[in-house]
Parts: structure tokens; C-alpha cells; sequence
């Protein structure tokens, strides 16, 4: 008895832990998915380096976009690339499937017996993915079309072998073996019982996407700050210069002078956000004692529905009102009996200030719904306290609701504080123009506009656009740690 209850323990630790090989299995799939380096649908050395499996199975034009020619031209079928796009997809769906299996062997017995069917389908559907890369790059290496020169071919639409194949067939392999492995230790028979999963491991289960993107597009896109340290020739080839680019910021006369200015605008209006941040605060305070429920609905609506209007719509509104043509003047027409005749948008002095009325419009009932979930969280006895001791409406509002938010309020202060570097970049692009660019730059605008918008020395600007970004984001966790500092002097509460 004794030796069949060790047995027993054996085999579930043996299975627990080939479960665990299963769930980092998933998660190194799905994230290498997204490393255009680790791409197995690269066949031929036309495809951009920079195309993901994810990009090639999803974008069939981004797949293609440097062999227009050779398919327009006949130096290779077009529908090499539908197939091979189809392939990219079986692999993604292969590698999903995997990833489901290990979300379900999070479960209780039952759940787990049910994942296990999505391991093998999971490392089937891989392999056929992988065999029709296989097959299409055969087909590039030695095509069909004998009307066109195997040399010309080879020229325009280079063969490539990925070693990335290999990779992934390693995947598909180890699922199978894996299915068969904790089949053998479960002795699989498919029980009856309930499906359910664990609450820790739903929690963990429901935040995990969000990880996994935030790893994903947040750290791993960190390599790109490589380019700060490398010099581009003409020619395509990479050379280390160190510090070169950094050094170049401060050096050249024009570029400094103009990140200075980019930088007064940056804390100019971060500055002017900190002080009319109490806004949302007083607008949560004041909705807050709206007793009508179909005009607390309809405050509501109205004033968080801004946040949704993307700035381009924004912008559209804002040039039908102030440009040349636009309402205002036709008003000061109607009045005065002259038009203006000028663009208001165009005003390169008041732009700080414009840039401010249209943030506030846009965010401020939106930013108070933390503070309307807070005021919802106050004891109420303590209101009906202060009315026995004669406060009247304004006197609870003061005494009791602002001094619960204050707390709260410190700390999204704190947040705003490390932020001020960045001040975001739709807003400034839709409103910038030539006349106000001088003013309305700030520094996420500043780094497209080298990035995308080359402007003097082509050769620097996307160097130097790393460089200013980089930057930004080691100064911005600076102030974030400060912060924390500060809020652990003052509150005795650090924010992270």
C-alpha cells in the first residue's frame, strides 16, 4: 500500500513538473512569435529582416513590400506568398493551441485532461506549418516558371534556409513527445467531474495577457535603443561608434539649441498640466452631489465622451471653428461688419494655452472617475456625523470629501510628476503647423519629427532620435524613483 501511494506521488510530481516544461514552452513560443530574428518564414533573403512570424501571418503586404518587383516581373509567383502567409498562420495557430493547453493544465484534473488534447493538435498543426515553409522554399530554390532564368531568380528573390526551421520544429516535437510523456504518468482516461480552475490561477490567467503584451511592446522593443551606439553607411553596414550620437546632441550648435527649446516646451506644458491637475478632483467633488440619477447620467456622459474622440476628430472640430474660414471669424464678421481674416490655430503665442483648454476639455471627466470611486468609498456615517454637528452641503464637501481624496490625488500627482517628460505625441502632431511648430514641439513630437520627418543631417536623425528617447525614458525612471521617494518622506506610503 505504502509503495503504490509513493508510486502515485512520484508519477504526479513527474507530471506536475513536465506540465511546468509545457507553460514555459507556451510562453517562449508566443513571445518569440514576435522577434522578427527568430521568423521561420524567412525563405528568402527579400523578406525584411525586420518581419515577425506574427507579421507574416497577419500582413501579407508586409510580407511582400520589398518583392513587389519580382512578382510584378515574374521572377517569382505571387501565390508563393499567399501559401506562405497560410503557413505563417497554421504555425500561429499551432503555437495558440499549445498555449491553451498550458492554460489548462493551470486547472483542476478534469480541466487538465482537456487542455492535454490541445498539445498534440498544437505540435501537428507546427509541424504542417513548417512543412509548407519547407515546401515553398524548395519551390523558390527551384522553380516552376522555366521561362525565367534560375540566375536572374536567385538575384532578385535570394533562397534563404531559415535556421529559425529548426527551432520551431523543435517546438512541435517537444509537444508531442510532452503529450505523450504525461499521457503514460496520468495513465489517460478522461474522467467525469467539473471543469474549474483554480481562483489564484483564474486571476493569474486573466492578467496574463496583458503581461505578456506589456513584455512584449514595452520591454522587448527595448533592443531598438541599439541604434543610439550605431552608424549607418550608405551602403546598409552597422558600425560601432559608442557615444558618438550622444555627444553629437550638445556638440552641434543647431540640434542643441533646438532640444533646448523642445525642452521648455516639454516642461512648460507638463508644468501647466500639474497646476490645473486638482481639476478632476473638483469636478469628481462637485458631480459627486448631483442627487438626480438621469443628470448624474447624462453630466457623465457628456463629460467622459471626449476622452473616446480621437485628436485627428478633435482637430476637425477645432479647424472648423478657428481656421481662416471658421466660425469664430464668421461671428466677429457678424458683429463687427470686418473678418479677422486669420487663422486662430495659427497664433503661435497663445498655443501653450490652447494646447491646455483642449487637454482639459478632453481629459478632465475622464481623469475624475478615479476620484468618483473614491468619494463612493467614504464611510457615510461620517457625513451623517458632520450633519448632526450642523455642517451644511459645502461644509462636508470641504471637511470630509476633500481630505479623503487628498491621499489618492498625492498619488497620481507623484505619477505625473516622473511623467513630465512625456507629454504625448497626437495631440501636438494634429495641432502643429509651420507658424507654431517653434512653440507646440515638445519632445515626443520632437523625436518623430527626426525620426520619420528627417531634417538636417539624414544620416543622425534616427540616431539621435534614439538617443533623445533613451534619455527621456532613464530621466522619467529617475523621477518616477524620486517620487516614490518623496511620497514615502511626506506619506510614510512609497507608490511602487
Amino acid at each position: 500500500m505504502e509503495k503504490t501511494t509513493e508510486n502515485t506521488a512520484k508519477r504526479n510530481k513527474a507530471e506536475a513538473a513536465m506540465y511546468w516544461v509545457v507553460r514555459i514552452l507556451a510562453v517562449a513560443a508566443l513571445v518569440i512569435v514576435f522577434i522578427s530574428e527568430l521568423n521561420p518564414a524567412r525563405i528568402t533573403t527579400g523578406i525584411h529582416s525586420s518581419i515577425s512570424l506574427f507579421t507574416s501571418a497577419v500582413s501579407k503586404s508586409k510580407l511582400t513590400y520589398l518583392l513587389a518587383a519580382p512578382i510584378r516581373m515574374g521572377y517569382v509567383e505571387d501565390s508563393v506568398f499567399t501559401f506562405l502567409q497560410i503557413s505563417s498562420i497554421i504555425i500561429l495557430l499551432g503555437i495558440i493551441s499549445v498555449c491553451v493547453s498550458a492554460a489548462l493544465s493551470f486547472g483542476n484534473e478534469k480541466a487538465r485532461q482537456i487542455g492535454l488534447f490541445f498539445l498534440p493538435s498544437g505540435g501537428c498543426a507546427t509541424g504542417a506549418g513548417l512543412l509548407g515553409v519547407y515546401l515553398l522554399y524548395k519551390r523558390i530554390e527551384n522553380p516552376q516558371n522555366t521561362s525565367v532564368s534560375l540566375e536572374f531568380l536567385h538575384k532578385q528573390v535570394p533562397p534563404n534556409f531559415p535556421w529559425q526551421f529548426w527551432l520551431y520544429l523543435g517546438f512541435a516535437i517537444s509537444a508531442v513527445i510532452l503529450f505523450i510523456s504525461i499521457s503514460a504518468a496520468n495513465k489517460f482516461s478522461l474522467r467525469k467531474g467539473k471543469f474549474e480552475i483554480t481562483e489564484k490561477y483564474r486571476l493569474f490567467l486573466y492578467a496574463f495577457p496583458i503581461i505578456l503584451l506589456t513584455f512584449i511592446f514595452s520591454y522587448l522593443t527595448l533592443k531598438g535603443f541599439s541604434m543610439a551606439f550605431y552608424e549607418t553607411s550608405n551602403t546598409g553596414i552597422n558600425t560601432f561608434v559608442g557615444f558618438k550620437w550622444f555627444a553629437y546632441l550638445f556638440t552641434d550648435g543647431a540640434v542643441f539649441e533646438r532640444f533646448i527649446r523642445v525642452i521648455r516646451n516639454t516642461l512648460v506644458m507638463s508644468g501647466l498640466g500639474l497646476i490645473t491637475s486638482w481639476l478632476p478632483v473638483a469636478f469628481a467633488v462637485f458631480f459627486s452631489e448631483i442627487k438626480n440619477n438621469a443628470v448624474r447620467k447624462v453630466v457623465q456622459t457628456l463629460t467622459t465622451l471626449p476622452n473616446f474622440i480621437s485628436w485627428i476628430l478633435v482637430y476637425a472640430v477645432a479647424l472648423s471653428l478657428f481656421s481662416t474660414s471658421g466660425l469664430l471669424n464668421h461671428v466677429i464678421e457678424a458683429f463687427t461688419g470686418t473678418s479677422p481674416e486669420k487663422s486662430w490655430l495659427e497664433i503661435n503665442n497663445t498655443v501653450w494655452l490652447q494646447m491646455l483648454i483642449w487637454g482639459i476639455w478632453k481629459g478632465t471627466g475622464w481623469s475624475a472617475i478615479i476620484y468618483i470611486a473614491a468619494i463612493s468609498g467614504i464611510d457615510q456615517g461620517m457625513y451623517e456625523a458632520a450633519e448632526i454637528d450642523g455642517a451644511k452641503r459645502f461644509g462636508k464637501m470641504w471637511y470630509i470629501t476633500v481630505p479623503m481624496l487628498i491621499p489618492t490625488y498625492s498619488v497620481m500627482l507623484l505619477l505625473a510628476f516622473a511623467n513630465v517628460l512625456s507629454n504625448g505625441l497626437d495631440q501636438y502632431l494634429v495641432f502643429s503647423n509651420p507658424k507654431n511648430i517653434e512653440n507646440i514641439e515638445v519632445l515626443d513630437l520632437y523625436v518623430y519629427n527626426l525620426g520619420f520627418n528627417a531634417q538636417g543631417n539624414s544620416d543622425a536623425t534616427k540616431p539621435l532620435a534614439t538617443v533623445i528617447s533613451m534619455s527621456k525614458t532613464v530621466i522619467s525612471l529617475a523621477l518616477l524613483f524620486i517620487a516614490n521617494w518623496t511620497s514615502k518622506s511626506i506619506r510614510g506610503e512609497s507608490i511602487i
